[in-house]
């Protein structure tokens, strides 16, 4: 138990050194990388309640790591799905972020969709509910899940009062 991940409301966070190549401060720079739990909705208030308190809490607990941009790596990022389904909470999720590439992960869609490793007997899994069809329907169009690497700049911490 490391101890460095933190579950601050809706998401959870953890300090990464910044991969900025070329910038003199790369090594001293870091970023919050944001991991989505299973359990829960992703409304856009509970999505903005959790970035603002992280925010507040990592400029208080490590102010000598300041943050201004999170991270996500997740194949909820990729553009297919806010495609096929560009009216739900993972879409608007997505898009709070700026694609900077897409990774092949065909089993993490499955994974994380269905709690199935590998890819065989894809036919008896349930097709209940909309993501579960698109999750599937991909796959069996010949398609291959992508890992979204994405970034965004994190809301400024309150100012509190002296």
């Amino acid at each position: 138990m490391a101890g460095n991940i933190f579950r601050i409301g809706r998401l959870q966070f953890h300090l990464v050194r910044s991969d900025e190549e070329g910038s003199a401060a790369a090594s001293d720079s870091w970023v919050l990388g944001v991991h989505i739990p299973e359990d829960g909705g992703l409304s856009p208030a509970l999505v903005d309640t959790s970035f603002s308190q992280a925010r507040e809490f990592f400029d208080r607990y490590f102010p000598d790591k300041a943050v201004s941009v999170a991270s996500c790596d997740s194949w909820m990022l990729d553009p297919y799905l806010a495609r096929k389904l560009p009216h739900s909470n993972i879409a608007a999720f997505a898009r709070r972020f700026t694609l900077d590439r897409c990774s092949d992960a065909p089993g993490d869609a499955v994974y994380f969709t269905f709690r199935q490793r590998g890819m065989e007997n894809l036919d008896r899994l349930p097709r209940e509910t909309s993501l579960q069809r698109v999750v599937l329907e991909r796959i069996d169009d010949g398609g291959v899940w992508q890992l979204g690497h994405g970034h965004l700049v994190l809301p400024a911490a309150r100012s509190t009062p002296a």
